[in-house]
């Protein structure tokens, strides 16, 4: 019965929406109390599968919701307080929700162990558990999960629904991450997955909370880039009338093309994402053509058997989830227009200090790898060398802060 109870309370009450009736999810003191009532279950009866698996699941949410209030809160104090006195009122009521955050992170994984005790062939517990403790940074016993995921879901042969392959896509991924594997590129269905989920806040957080501006510094770049070789072209000022626009998302690199002085007439899109070109569709961002696809697929040529030919071809953002660049930037060469096409793109620079990835493990010198945050690290020599590899000429390289990750720039 308790466990029953617990389970109700963590849905709360079905809204009315509409006509239609909807479980909604609970929070606040009716979280608190599911928690409260599932963990009084979990010590009565300690064998019953779903009582520490639904326990598990109010943890996360009431995590969540802790993680929620803290970037919330306000620090009250009184007026005339000395400045070392309110700053250290405030480190200590940070370090305070810190540490119950992370007392409510150990707790779930605590569930899911028994969980995953009781019945360790139920998928959901094993992906539940393996990404709780790859976050906690256990890789070793992280591994151990996600592979008994892996092996779970390959039973399941091609009944497949379209959430559990990009799930699984998602998984392969981050073994990756968490055996050093220096994987090519990650995999299509989990960076559609991640970006349709992502799609209807995805421009509010970028620019708004992460002081997102790559945008503006590549199109800056692109106009030196236009300037100079103008000079050499002697036939005026260069337009570029062609474009592309890799990994185009919600279209926020649209409008800095879209400006008089750069001469675009035509501009295609390409995004793994159907839900972040919705999104650019809605905000009508300036592209004549939208394609739903993988990067290259910009490039095939069209029924007549030619391959277009791009005189700008622009990629914001949109490496740092390819590794391998190789494919990449060889199509975009073949499809250059000659002799003065241009290629901009940004990369994520391997660690530094004081940077959002400062604890990453260092990247080899003409290499590239596979960060904690699912993104790649390339090194200068290796964008270099591969871009040269492909036949393109470097013009111009820039060290810039890309946007901010958790209050620390994000270099490249």
């Amino acid at each position: 019965v308790l466990s029953s109870l617990g389970v109700a309370l963590l849905h709360g009450p079905p809204e009315r929406r509409k006509g239609a009736i909807r479980n909604s999810m609970s929070s606040g003191a009716t979280l608190q109390e599911a928690v409260e009532t599932l963990r009084e279950a979990a010590r009565l009866d300690k064998g019953r599968f779903s009582t520490f698996f639904n326990l598990s699941r109010a943890l996360r949410r009431l995590k969540d919701e802790t993680e929620k209030e803290q970037k919330e809160d306000h620090v009250t104090v009184a007026a005339g307080t000395p400045l070392p006195a309110l700053l250290q009122k405030v480190r200590k009521e940070k370090s305070q929700k810190k540490e119950v955050i992370s007392d409510i992170a150990a707790e779930r994984i605590d569930a899911l162990r028994v969980a995953h005790n009781i019945n360790g062939q139920h998928a959901g517990v094993c992906y539940q558990l393996g990404m709780a403790l790859k976050e906690k940074g256990e890789s070793e016993e992280s591994i151990h999960a996600l592979e008994a995921y892996l092996c779970i879901m390959a039973g399941e042969g091609q009944a497949l629904q379209e959430t559990a392959k990009r799930r699984t896509a998602g998984v392969k991924h981050w073994l990756a991450y968490l055996k050093g594997e220096a994987s090519a590129t990650a995999p299509p269905e989990y960076v559609a997955g991640l970006f349709d989920f992502y799609a209807e806040k995805f421009d509010d957080h970028l620019v708004n909370q992460l002081d997102y501006n790559t945008p503006e510094l590549l199109s800056d770049e692109i106009r030196r880039a236009r300037d100079a070789l103008s000079k050499d072209a002697d036939s005026g000022t260069l337009k570029f009338r062609r474009c592309a626009d890799l990994g185009c998302g919600t279209g926020l690199m649209g409008p800095k093309l879209r400006e008089r002085d750069l001469g675009v007439e035509w501009l295609e899109g390409v995004d793994l994402s159907s839900g972040m070109l919705q999104k650019a569709r809605e905000k009508e961002r300036g592209y004549d053509r939208l394609i739903c696809g993988d990067l290259v697929d910009v490039f095939e040529a069209g029924q007549d058997g030619e391959s277009p030919v791009f005189d700008l071809v622009v990629a914001a953002d949109v490496f740092v989830y390819v590794g391998d660049l190789q494919p990449s930037l060889a199509a975009a060469a073949r499809c250059l227009a000659k002799p003065h096409g241009l290629v901009a793109f940004s990369t994520e620079a391997p660690p530094r200090s004081g940077s959002a990835n400062e604890k990453e493990q260092p990247v080899a010198e003409g290499g590239f790898r596979l960060a904690e945050t699912g993104r790649y690290m390339h090194s200068a020599a290796y964008v270099r060398t591969t871009a040269e590899a492909c036949g393109l000429k470097l013009w111009a390289r820039s060290n810039v802060v890309l946007r901010k990750n958790a209050g620390k720039p994000v270099n490249g």
